[in-house]
């Protein structure tokens, strides 16, 4: 869905996470500076939108991603810099100014396209990008704990069956 807020080009809603994506169309080789203060003004937009009362109020508690679409691969400190914000970095899926983008495959959950299947993960609910996969994770990690799966509770249940057990073996020796 395109955005309505400055410096975002798409805001798309999945059911665990939302997505801010933002568009680099600069040429790292060719215009470097250009394109890094394009990042740094982009991915400070979304993160300064992320915080503000409006986005809790449209999107509730479901958490902000970042996402940087990039037509070449960035420099490796401006991929540092983007790991250090949580920001994903999904490259060659936009054409550089003047350039068509190339189509590929299309996630179930989001709906974007121009995926390669080896960076797509398998779902309940079918193909997905590494975005949505990450959310689904997350989803998924959160939903156990709270079911006693994982986590905490589940230890603890197992040290209360411990105790119990040594408790009815110490009755049982203490009776013959």
């Amino acid at each position: 869905m395109a955005s309505d807020v400055e410096g975002i080009d798409e805001i798309i809603e999945t059911p665990t996470a939302v997505q801010l994506v933002f568009h680099v169309r600069r040429d790292w080789l060719a215009e470097p500076d250009e394109a890094a203060q394009e990042m740094a003004w982009k991915s400070e937009r979304c993160a300064a939108w992320l915080r503000s009362p409006e986005f809790k109020q449209r999107y509730g508690m479901k958490p902000g991603v970042l996402v940087m679409k990039a037509a070449r691969q960035p420099p490796a400190d401006v991929m540092t810099d983007a790991a250090r914000l949580g920001c994903d970095v999904e490259v060659g899926r936009i054409a550089l100014a003047g350039e068509a983008a190339p189509s590929l495959s299309r996630c179930a959950v989001c709906g974007r396209d121009g995926f390669a299947n080896p960076e797509m993960s398998v779902t309940e609910r079918g193909l997905t990008c590494p975005t949505c996969f990450s959310s689904w994770v997350q989803a998924q990690d959160l939903r156990a704990s709270r079911h006693g799966l994982g986590g905490g509770g589940f230890r603890v249940w197992r040290v209360v069956i411990g105790f119990g057990i040594f408790f009815v073996l110490t009755v049982l020796r203490h009776c013959h």
